[in-house]
């Protein structure tokens, strides 16, 4: 690799190392795989990304094939990140906010800007991209490559229904820049020499061949978003065409976003938030489907471990009347009300709900949103434990779909498989997108942990299918999950 660092130093304006402790700090991601590139590159503009992948593209038509692994932050959990060959670090230098709209709530930027960055400057206007965390060290790009979602995506969908625009360079590095064009407009480009409009008539052809089952992914309920599933939604109700669908949720496997138009809404800068801890889970489940009848823009489920756990490491809350450890759930919920009195109103609703249940309560009426929200930050605990403990919570996907109508009959089978691995499953989500993961402890230095993991995988994905679900309802699957969500596809 050195002859291929030396050359593209030489010819990209950003920076290329082969240092080993260079590459080991990109070998890996949030999740539980490692692997580490042969090279790592920084690129500061869109003509580095371009030359880095053209001059890929020449040594794979040598016979000479380099991975190319586009990179943010590296806060993916499924391996979508890491790999052999090339990693292309974009966050360093490609992570501008250039301009801001305030009439249509539009921002254009680049892909590695930080999400903090990008909903830092939105709330300067009052607004944020909902369906992201306000909070989420992640890059913008990245969470468009994986069709990222955040707290408020059971009120406002994934990062896909907030982006407008992108531009990607492809495979043979030209720069496609997305937007719905008409009928008569595609037949033009298709009627071009290059790479762009080969792409157009191949995913029309691809579409044209497979109508009936991409009809079946537009009445499918069931969230499963492995594979490609933005191929329904490149053809509009008016025959118009856009490739953007296609390209959200990828994971940089059909090109380098590096330019995009995301849009805006107004959100409050306090919510209203409440919090409640359960004796039993069922009870949680219980005022959960009562609760949901409210509206609330969140609507979190917590497995009583993650509170065991906060109390071990430390944590006390002085809401919680009795021993932490004696509860079994948790649920934290949120609305969006901008007057005093409709936010007074919503909490008096939620706590008459709350208080036929064997519940402890907290909510923004009478402590801080940082109280409130304590029981949730209890999953950072589990995930960062004390030093001299080399055990982590790990989260093993973004999230997958249960069938809400079944989730009662899930919790039990999966506190069986929890007996018969002899392992914890403590199991958090969204009641509201009916998205849930599991955040079980392992030891990645041990190889049993790691065969321990992969069989966990594995029957969590018949048991996850066995309730009407999918393994995959949020995020991508990565590398770590492509296997498991191929064979629940059969």
């Amino acid at each position: 690799m050195s002859k291929i660092s030396q050359y593209l130093q030489s010819h990209i304006q950003g920076e290329v190392s082969t240092r080993l402790d260079v590459r080991e700090s990109v070998a890996k991601d949030s999740g539980a795989l490692t692997m580490r590139p042969d090279m790592v590159v920084y690129p500061r503009s869109m003509s580095d990304v371009r030359k880095v992948i053209r001059f890929a593209l020449q040594l794979a038509e040598k016979k000479h094939a380099v991975g190319l692994i586009p990179r943010g932050s590296g806060t993916d959990n499924t391996g979508s990140a890491i790999g052999r060959g090339i990693a292309m670090v974009l966050s360093r230098h490609m992570n501008a906010i250039y301009e801001y709209d305030a009439k249509q709530k539009l921002l254009r930027l680049q892909s590695g800007a930080k999400i903090t960055s990008v909903q830092s400057a939105l709330r300067l206007h009052g607004v944020a991209i909902p369906a992201l965390n306000l909070s989420d060290e992640g890059t913008i790009g990245g969470a468009v490559a994986v069709d990222a979602s955040g707290r408020l995506s059971g009120k406002f969908g994934s990062v896909r229904r907030w982006v407008e625009q992108i531009e990607v360079i492809l495979d043979n590095g030209e720069v496609l820049q997305t937007g719905r064009v008409s009928r008569k407009e595609l037949e033009k480009i298709k009627g071009q020499p290059g790479r762009i409009a080969d792409i157009y008539r191949g995913i029309e052809t691809i579409i044209e061949d497979n109508a009936e089952l991409i009809e079946l992914m537009k009445q499918e309920t069931l969230p499963d978003k492995s594979g490609y599933p933005g191929i329904a939604e490149v053809i509009g109700k008016n025959g118009s065409f856009d490739l953007l669908p296609l390209f959200i949720g990828s994971q940089g496997t059909l090109g380098v976003i590096v330019e995009m138009i995301v849009r805006g809404e107004f959100v409050p800068h306090e919510p209203v938030a409440v919090a409640a801890v359960f004796k039993t889970a069922q009870d949680a489940r219980d005022a959960a489907d009562q609760l949901a009848r409210l509206d609330p823009v969140v609507l979190e489920y917590f497995d009583g471990i993650f509170l065991k756990s906060a109390a071990e490491s430390g944590k006390s809350y002085s809401w919680i009347k009795n021993e932490v450890t004696t509860y079994g759930a948790a649920l934290e919920l949120e609305f969006h009300e901008f007057s005093d009195g409709k936010k007074h109103k919503i909490i008096k609703k939620v706590t008459k709900i709350l208080e036929k249940y064997d519940c402890d309560i907290i909510s923004t009426q009478d402590a801080s949103l940082h109280d409130v929200l304590a029981a949730r930050h209890s999953l950072s605990l589990m995930t960062t434990p004390p030093d001299h403990n080399d055990r982590a919570a790990l989260s093993l996907t973004s999230g997958f779909y249960v069938n809400p109508q079944r989730f009662d009959e899930f919790t039990k089978e999966l506190l069986n498989l929890s007996e018969a691995l002899k392992i914890d499953l403590p199991i958090h989500g969204s009641i509201l997108k009916s998205i849930y993961a599991v955040a079980p402890t392992f030891s990645m230095q041990k190889t049993a942990d790691k065969q321990k993991l992969l069989k966990l995988l594995d029957q969590l994905t018949v048991l996850v299918a066995k309730y009407d679900g999918a393994i995959v309802g949020d995020g991508s699957e990565g590398r770590l999950l492509s296997r498991f969500a191929r064979a629940s596809w059969s």
